[in-house]
């Protein structure tokens, strides 16, 4: 995979393929790099070892995380971090007041995630 570094690199974690699939086929189309991650413990292993392009902006799917996954490691790398959380993961959101994050309140579509990614760049733009 030959990824173009000039455009915005996002990384998705979420254990369902198929939501991960088209949020990042969505990013794809509208001009962002994308990699898609199954866990928390992954994305932190390839950030640590510097596998990919380093995220830009990172979205974490709360729902079906697995025990022991070190959801507090990625939010506190100091990357915007949109949280995706149901009404159970929403009331128990952890890390929310750490780092810089962003909550999104299922149900929503994949165009307002992407408008929190334009939202998440446009404010690392600011002085």
């Amino acid at each position: 995979m030959t990824l173009d570094t000039n455009k915005p690199m996002i990384w998705i974690v979420d254990r369902q393929q198929w939501p991960r699939a088209l949020l990042r086929a969505e990013l794809l189309e509208r001009g962002y790099e994308a990699i898609g991650f199954e866990g928390v413990n992954e994305a932190l292993d390839a950030f640590r070892h510097r596998l990919y392009t380093s995220p830009q902006v990172i979205i974490l799917e709360l729902k079906d995380l697995i025990e022991g996954e070190d959801v507090c490691g990625l939010v506190e790398l100091g990357i915007p971090t949109i949280l995706l959380a149901g009404a159970r993961e929403f009331e128990r959101a952890i890390c929310r007041e750490r780092g810089r994050t962003a909550l999104l309140k299922r149900p929503l579509s994949i165009d307002r995630v992407v408008k929190e990614v334009d939202r998440q760049l446009e404010i690392l733009k600011e002085p």
